[in-house]
């Protein structure tokens, strides 16, 4: 074998190991960036939930709050489908964890909204109506025990890094990021007096 087809040989397998190098950043790049516009292959509901729900614990344990999870209950035809609440010096905080990934577009009036994730369509109830419900039952809850002044906030978060809402600003319905930032600030911080064991013991009472 002449050095020339020698190294002929050698240029022609470096061609090929640049080409595929090539191939390869360029599947590694679409991997990534995969969902970044709610475009996913394969729906899925539980994308972050756990992750998310991590984070809150470790908030209410850092704060020394008390953190309720799960926190389902009903009372009378009401029912309550939080995920966790929190429960501060200030009031109680219920959050509802979204796992969807993919697109979410919403709908006025508490219609349903509309999940589009790979080839998965699919409607389901309205988060805004869902938290409305969530508020007030545990407001029956808080005013049967004798604590009607308790500040209560419901909040929807969506979990996944591939997700894209169409939501109008304003609604109750935030990423991870948002709620962490959110709850960080002073109001949530603040001893507003609040007798939290007297108001967790009520929630506790109403789920069990």
């Amino acid at each position: 074998m002449t050095t020339e087809v020698i190294f002929n040989l050698l240029k022609a397998t470096v061609l090929i190991a640049v080409i595929f190098g090539a191939i390869f950043l360029f599947l590694k790049k679409a991997e990534k960036s995969e969902g970044a516009d709610g475009v996913v292959k394969k729906a899925s509901s539980e994308d972050g939930v756990e992750k998310t729900l991590s984070k809150l614990k470790s908030y209410a344990r850092h704060h020394g709050f008390t953190y309720i999870s799960p926190a389902a209950f009903a009372v009378g035809d009401k029912k309550c489908s939080l995920d966790a609440i929190i429960v501060t010096y200030n009031g109680v905080v219920g959050i509802k964890c979204e796992g969807r990934n993919g697109q979410v577009f919403s709908n006025p009036h508490n219609e349903p909204w509309l999940w589009v994730a790979g080839s998965k369509r699919e409607n389901f109830t309205s988060p805004s109506a869902d938290r409305s419900v969530d508020t007030r039952t545990l407001r029956e809850v808080l005013t049967a025990a004798k604590l009607r002044t308790t500040k209560v906030e419901c909040f929807t978060v969506f979990t996944s890094k591939n997700v894209v809402l169409s939501v109008p600003s304003g609604e109750p319905i935030m990423p991870p990021n948002t709620l962490m930032n959110m709850l960080a600030k002073e109001i949530y911080l603040s001893d507003n007096g609040l007798d939290k064991d007297a108001v967790a013991a009520a929630i506790n009472n109403a789920i069990n």
